[in-house]
């Protein structure tokens, strides 16, 4: 299993950052063995053995599973029901929450925040612009060699530059 790549954790990975050249390698191995193409369900099949490198990065206890699962089938369905509103004079289809991290009582937490509240809140409404402009960023880093997609990566990145400018208004007075 010779692999000379280096391996990173992107940001916000809930596997242990320090086995991720462990972990790369074994995924690497795992996908070329199968023309580069894998599932998840092949992954965890070969996760399944104690012996397995990447073993502990799978709750394996079937309770905390399942209720880990429950949580994440409870994000799906917050990240998945539409509100429509009347913009402008037409019908929209809008989020019916935003996922922020919000600081309540001195401990920050994700939360799912109603959309109206947040294009109320200037707090929120800066996090939520901020939130996403990141989520454009990593997007475009993903996607830098496909040339078809550079006039989209100008755009990001003009508006980018003008929020920056407004922002840096807002702060002078």
């Amino acid at each position: 299993m010779k692999d000379k790549k280096i391996y990173k954790a992107k940001s916000g990975a809930q596997f242990d950052r320090k086995k991720i050249q462990i972990y790369g390698r074994f995924l690497n191995h795992l996908a070329k063995s199968s023309k580069g193409r894998i599932t998840p369900r092949e992954v965890i099949n070969k996760a399944r053995s104690e012996d397995s490198p990447i073993h502990d990065c799978f709750e394996w206890d079937d309770t905390r599973a399942a209720e880990f699962y429950r949580v994440k089938q409870a994000q799906n369905l917050m990240n998945h029901i539409q509100i429509i509103v009347e913009y402008a004079g037409e019908e929209k289809a809008i989020p019916m929450f935003i996922n922020l991290v919000v600081d309540e009582e001195g401990k920050p937490e994700r939360k799912y925040i109603q959309t109206e509240i947040v294009a109320k809140d200037e707090g929120l409404r800066k996090q939520a612009i901020e939130q996403a402009l990141r989520e454009l960023i990593a997007w475009q880093i993903r996607y830098k060699d496909i040339e078809e997609l550079g006039e989209i990566f100008s755009v990001i990145e003009e508006t980018q530059q003008k929020l920056k400018y407004k922002n840096n208004k807002k702060e002078d007075k």
